[in-house]
């Protein structure tokens, strides 16, 4: 404030009042009102006006109390103080249909000459500004509910950000007792797969409903519910203890719950018992003796035609549609818990949420992904396993949190799940130094420095980068620009099918020998270094990018990785890192 002060009226733009929202707003406002040009992607909610202004700070409620064109401005920079021609604004505004930002409108309390009138005059008052900053996300108007061929995976609801709790609304929790692997004479020696878990609703246990012909949802207020998710390990490419997930079965527990699930999705519910537990038994899914790491989860939901969320549809704020459109509610998103099944060793930890929200708030909500549902960073390694491939890119873990946080670094785009051929990942600028892997990262684990993550090496599997055939013609793709450059897209070439297990026979089909991998070591480096020359030094040390499985399993491990950059090396991973 010495420097960016008001007193610096000779240079508004340099005023903090100005600047700092500017600064972290820059990629939602006009180009033209970008302080030196910073085009900042914020990650989360920009609403969230405490992240910043400290309820703690000796004046940190000035954002609410204290409202002025300067500051207001700032982010509403469409909106014309002075005398205008333009129409008057709107709540949402008006976008552009080209570039997608606000178009100009003018005050909607009419010419404001000063600041004087703006917080007592009845109009933008410390409550209006608090409620008109709730980090609360409207329902996606192209959702799969309202829009015939919607986004089946986004919000049809009103979607709290930021860990934050509408008044009135209520706070749902998960807890888990248990995970168990359990016996079935008729599957043996498979078996079934078994959590035992609550809700809680603001601290007390939920008592699930009766399903009937006339209660037809589990907790009375709220539509949908989470889902029980396992994750685990088989044998792969001749590894028996792979050290990624690379199996799931999952259950949609309304479902279970009102007898609907059927053959593979079937299940069994009990309870409560007397602690409030419920346990549920997957009838339909089967784990083989040979699995290692099962874990189960709770939450994860995010399927709006098949599974939709656990939405509240008794607030007032937030109404719920019952015409069958399904639109409305609210959904503050509990957080996914889970827990390591009796007898079995859990994945390597590798990184905590605690990190991930310094930055994000929540995880899964603006940034917006799986509805705000799959916010545990622990866990985006369920789903996100190393044989999982998108348009040619890698989508495993180890890969794309990677590629994503490094957009702005990249060589080449990484233009997985790309919303247009000009908005992709490149916008992302990470908030840090991209060398300070601690910033995600639990204390060594990234540099293999940590015994678990070292030990993890020999086991690392192979990522999947190209299965399956690729089309970048525009007629026939109309996602032709999120295709990875590295594979043939001609709608010809056929690379295969990836590995997968079937959980409803427990039986496992290796990956196609003509699929694309990626060694395990390079995977991780070349998500951001991905330069040609620090790809050829890869490959050159024995890495594997985009070479044909069947190769790579011929010649075994050959990644010299270790040798410079593991533990204590001449280049070790922690010391070349350091920001």
């Amino acid at each position: 404030i010495m420097c960016h002060g008001p007193q610096r009226t000779q240079n508004l733009d340099a005023d903090s009042r100005r600047a700092f929202h500017r600064v972290h707003y820059g990629s939602k406002i006009d180009p033209a009102n970008r302080f030196h040009g910073l085009a900042v992607t914020y990650p989360q909610d920009i609403r969230n006006c405490t992240q910043c202004h400290a309820s703690n700070a000796a004046q940190g409620d000035q954002w609410k109390k204290n409202p002025s064109r300067l500051a207001c401005g700032s982010c509403h920079d469409y909106v014309e103080f002075g005398t205008s021609t333009a129409p008057t604004c709107t709540d949402p505004p008006t976008l552009d249909s080209t570039s997608g930002l606000p178009v100009k409108c003018k005050h909607v309390g009419g010419v404001q000459n000063d600041d004087t009138t703006c917080g007592n005059s009845g109009c933008h008052t410390d409550t209006k500004i608090a409620d008109k900053h709730q980090p609360v996300l409207r329902p996606d108007p192209n959702n799969a509910w309202l829009v015939s061929g919607g986004n089946t995976r986004t919000n049809a609801a009103w979607l709290a950000a930021a860990g934050y709790v509408p008044t009135g609304a209520a706070k749902i929790t998960y807890e888990i007792d248990s995970v168990k692997a359990v016996d079935d004479s008729a599957i043996a020696p498979n078996k079934r797969l078994q959590i035992t878990f609550k809700l809680k609703k603001d601290g007390t246990d939920v008592v699930f409903q009766t399903a009937s012909s006339t209660v037809t949802e589990m907790i009375q207020g709220f539509v949908g519910s989470p889902s029980i998710y396992f994750a685990f390990a088989v044998p792969q490419d001749g590894n028996n203890k792979p050290a990624d997930f690379n199996a799931t079965a999952n259950a949609y527990l309304k479902s279970i719950w009102d007898g609907s699930a059927t053959g593979s999705s079937a299940g069994t519910m009990t309870g409560p018992d007397t602690n409030g537990f419920y346990t549920v038994t997957l009838t339909g899914r089967q784990i083989p003796p040979t699995a290692t790491m099962l874990t189960g989860g709770l939450g994860y939901t995010y399927q709006l035609t098949t599974t939709p969320p656990l939405t509240q549809i008794d607030l007032a704020a937030y109404p719920y549609d019952t015409n069958g459109k399904k639109q409305g509610g609210l959904i503050v998103a509990a957080l996914n818990v889970w827990k390591v099944a009796d007898g079995f060793t859990g994945r390597r930890a590798i990184v905590e949420n605690a990190r991930c929200n310094n930055c994000h708030g929540q995880l899964g909500v603006t940034p917006s992904y799986h509805a705000g549902q799959r916010n545990d960073a622990p866990t985006c390694s369920f789903c996100h396993v190393p044989d999982r491939a998108s348009s040619g890119w890698a989508a495993g873990s180890r890969y794309f949190i990677h590629a994503i946080h490094a957009g702005r670094k990249r060589f080449t785009p990484y233009t997985f799940h790309a919303a247009s051929a000009t908005a992709n990942f490149s916008e992302v600028e990470f908030p840090s130094p991209l060398n300070d892997c601690k910033v995600c990262h639990l204390p060594n684990t990234y540099d293999f420095t940590a015994s678990a993550s070292l030990a993890a090496v020999p086991n690392l599997q192979l990522t999947t980068v190209a299965n399956g055939t690729y089309d970048s013609n525009p007629a026939n793709n109309s996602s032709y620009y999120t295709l990875s450059p590295y594979v043939i897209a001609d709608g010809v070439t056929n690379y295969g099918a990836r590995f997968s297990y079937n959980s409803a026979t427990g039986s496992t089909t290796q990956a196609a020998s003509s699929t694309l991998v990626m060694s395990p070591i390079t995977t991780v480096c070349s998500a951001c270094h991905d330069t040609p020359s620090a790809i050829m030094h890869m490959k050159n040390n024995g890495g594997q990018f985009y070479a044909q499985r069947s190769a790579v399993l011929a010649a075994g491990q050959t990644e010299g990785c270790m040798l410079c950059h593991g533990p204590g090396r001449i280049a070790a991973i922690g010391a070349v890192h350091q920001q």
